[in-house]
């Protein structure tokens, strides 16, 4: 309470294992004659310095008892989210994996890349792609920012802004190309990928649906959440997957690894979108977008961010309350990327509620958009 220290957890390295101080109530004796399930999860027999770190990866989640008189809480599986999420969002979603690996639902790759998405909110997807894809996708994104496409809208990069049409001073800043999905075959024919599209609906239980996506020449992005500015009908029932368009060490891009399963940082003390506390009519929220930054920044403050160089052809599938940023390139250098955003096909973008929007399919998947609501798709 003093600052002297950041977190309990160096406390206790400092000050508190030297005075003797027990690091957490997990009993070693209960839990392990209590619990044998342990020895089956370790895959081995299990020992006393065992029982506390599969208490808090496995056991708590359970409705385990750290100590025989330990409280119990009513579902130890809930979500930690009162906006709800997916069903890997939930406390016990390693063994809801396991489980779906021993059932044969899902393969040993499967598995890993959902464990990793569930413990760390961000996964790169190991399947192969195809180069000629990515190739033609980057060089139409060149052609979006020179005008090329005249019906395409484009906003600052980041926390978004007006959107405008094409003029040449964007391509030197840090703009977007909003929803190039709709005016690009080959921008659909990466997006709509049945390599990306599959591992989604493992994470959603259902078929994708492709709402949003945006291209960028040079991004640059303060650490935030996709929820903070993207609003669904479930409000954490969505994903994001960025498409690295370049081979490049200039614009590194910043995550915070566990940052999806820390509270959430509320619009208005009640609302997880800025546009659904818009809508609410919440007063204040110029002040709270001009400290928003500093709000994210401490919520992580003591972690430290995982700095990443995908290289062209990187598929990285991140979680809606992941905590990212963005590192601008400096000028002439640039990473072009795509990124889109996906829900279930029964959850629908809020955007839809303030304009009719036309869903278009494509080999049995939706796509639409917020910004050219009732365009036609163009090739």
């Amino acid at each position: 309470m003093q600052g002297m220290v950041d977190t309990a957890r160096n406390h206790y390295l400092l000050h508190g294992r030297d005075e003797g101080r027990q690091p957490n109530d997990v009993d070693p004796d209960f839990y392990l004659a209590a619990y044998p399930e342990i020895e089956r999860d370790l895959g081995r027999p299990a020992a006393a310095a065992d029982a506390a770190p599969h208490f808090f990866t496995l056991g708590r989640a359970r409705g385990y008892l750290p100590n025989a008189a330990a409280p119990r809480t009513g579902n130890g599986a809930a979500m930690g989210s009162p906006f709800g999420g997916f069903w890997i969002d939930q406390a016990n979603a390693l063994d809801l994996i396991q489980s779906r690996f021993e059932l044969e639902w899902i393969d040993r790759r499967d598995a890993a890349m959902l464990r990793t998405f569930a413990l760390d909110g961000i996964v790169e997807l190991n399947r192969n792609f195809d180069r000629e894809k990515v190739r033609d996708a980057a060089l139409i994104v060149d052609h979006m920012f020179t005008g090329m496409f005249p019906d395409l809208l484009f906003a600052p990069t980041g926390s978004g802004g007006e959107a405008e049409r094409w003029r040449p001073e964007l391509t030197e800043r840090h703009m977007a190309a909003l929803d190039p999905h709709m005016v690009s075959r080959g921008i659909r024919d990466l997006l709509l990928d049945k390599t990306v599209t599959d591992f989604l609906s493992l994470i959603f239980d259902a078929r994708p649906r492709l709402t949003a996506s945006q291209a960028c020449l040079r991004e640059a992005a303060t650490p935030e959440r996709d929820v903070a500015w993207r609003a669904h009908t479930l409000p954490l029932q969505f994903a994001a997957v960025t498409f690295s368009l370049d081979d490049t060490e200039a614009a590194p891009v910043s995550v915070w690894p566990g940052s999806h399963r820390m509270p959430d940082l509320l619009w208005a003390g009640e609302y997880v979108t800025l546009p659904e506390a818009r809508r609410g009519n919440a007063g204040g929220l110029d002040e709270e977008i001009g400290r928003r930054e500093a709000l994210v920044r401490a919520l992580v403050q003591g972690r430290d961010a995982r700095r990443l160089h995908p290289t062209a052809g990187t598929r990285m599938i991140r979680h809606a309350k992941l905590i990212h940023a963005v590192d601008a390139p400096r000028a002439p250098f640039q990473r072009r990327s795509l990124t889109a955003w996906y829900c279930p096909s029964h959850v629908a973008p809020c955007t839809a509620e303030a304009t009719r929007t036309r869903t278009h399919a494509r080999d049995g998947l939706g796509f639409s958009s917020g910004v050219y609501p009732t365009m036609d798709p163009l090739d």
